[in-house]
């Protein structure tokens, strides 16, 4: 009997599951309650998840088309445009390709206008 692979009686029952999530994403959820439309939103998915395509509901967290639906928490917003622009991740690289970064991954109304402005407003790009 290998040591690493086999118990001498295996338990007939699963104790305990867990998982992860990461922490970020319970910024993302809590902000939904400050947006009126994301409230809204969450309301129609919760009563009929396959009313308002292209928008999903999955374990609390909305999405556009699979990107992250931040709606209009403009602190996580802005927490959001500074790791893709101002970190390692992003290297001060300027509009397009912070801009590309976040459009892949996050969904808000105004997101363009929002990364054009940070962006503009960096005094290491400027």
């Amino acid at each position: 009997m290998d040591a690493l692979s086999h118990h001498p009686a295996p338990p007939s029952q699963l104790n305990a599951v867990s998982s992860s999530s990461p922490v970020w994403l319970s910024y993302v959820v809590a902000g939904y309650g400050n947006d009126p439309f994301t409230t809204k939103l969450l309301q129609d998915l919760l009563l009929a998840p396959d009313s308002k395509p292209p928008y999903t509901l999955t374990k609390g967290v909305l999405r556009l088309q699979n990107r992250i639906w931040v709606g209009n928490n403009k602190d996580l917003q802005l927490c959001l445009i500074s790791a893709m622009h101002m970190t390692a991740i992003g290297g001060h690289s300027g509009f397009p390709v912070t801009f590309s970064k976040l459009k892949g991954l996050f969904a808000w109304r105004g997101k363009k206008a929002d990364v054009e402005a940070f962006v503009t407003s960096c005094s290491v790009c400027a």
